[in-house]
């Protein structure tokens, strides 16, 4: 695949009205984003949950690559102990929820560390990727985490998972805001999990928290993601604050435009 015909993907998170959804359709019919990361609405009113569905299935007549981001944050963190069972539930619904929209690959985000020892966290999450992986034919994707706090920070740490759940359907997806926080370079996290990368999220940032930002606001170095993936083929999903379809329609140019950048500065 050519340097100028990467694939845009835009996020739309559950609290979307349907009047915004739709409006997003445009977006699809002309060929400026080619797929859409959806969230499960779990945490929502029936019948935010009935306008969510409708307007998913509305822009999916336009047959974009479905990505389903999977619960996360403090309430639903595979790391506590105490509510993993409850957590693991949640992400399984979820999971069933994207069969409806045909989605082929999930976003995961491993949990926090708090005091408890990374080693035995590890221990314990192992048997929950696997069991995620198992409940779909989908790919299962871990994304890499911001701060030590989290598992999934280090590029070594994810290969771990993936190489040692003895799953083919478990991969990685590569999130910039969150790799500019970490102490990882790009070239860091490509060099161990560029065969397993699935997705991407783009967002900018200053290195001091993860804003989702523009692209070219902050301190990300776009140009050695492009230049380090220039033979990727998947989705560069734009996780960037917006407010309506003209704001997806900038950040969407704004990225064509790096490509066209970094195109020529390959050339030259």
């Amino acid at each position: 695949m050519g340097m100028l015909n990467k694939r845009l993907c835009f996020t739309i998170n559950q609290h979307r009205t349907l009047d915004e959804i739709r409006s997003y359709r445009s977006l699809l019919t002309s060929g400026l984003y080619q797929g859409i990361e959806i969230f499960y609405p779990y945490d929502t009113d029936t019948l935010h949950q009935d306008d969510y569905r409708k307007g998913i299935f509305e822009l999916c007549e336009e047959h974009p690559e479905v990505v389903l981001h999977l619960p996360f944050g403090k309430d639903n963190d595979l790391c506590c102990l105490e509510s993993a069972n409850i957590t693991q539930k949640r992400l399984i619904d979820a999971i069933n929820y994207g069969k409806q929209f045909h989605v082929k690959k999930y976003t995961l985000h491993l949990g926090y560390t708090r005091e408890q020892d990374r080693g035995m966290l590890y221990n314990h999450l192992l048997p929950l990727i696997r069991q995620l992986c198992d409940a779909t034919k989908a790919f299962i994707m871990i994304e890499n985490m911001p701060k030590e706090t989290e598992m999934g920070v280090s590029p070594e740490e994810i290969k771990a998972f993936i190489d040692q759940s003895e799953r083919s359907n478990l991969s990685f997806i590569f999130d910039t805001g969150h790799a500019n926080l970490s102490g990882y370079t790009i070239r860091d996290y490509m060099k161990f999990l560029y065969p397993y990368l699935m997705h991407m999220h783009l967002s900018d940032n200053r290195g001091e928290k993860d804003e989702h930002k523009p692209i070219g606001t902050g301190t990300v170095d776009f140009k050695t993601l492009i230049d380090e993936t220039r033979h990727y083929s998947h989705l560069y999903c734009l996780e960037i604050i917006y407010q309506t379809n003209e704001d997806l329609q900038d950040y969407a140019r704004a990225f064509h435009r790096l490509l066209d950048e970094t195109t020529f500065s390959f050339i030259v």
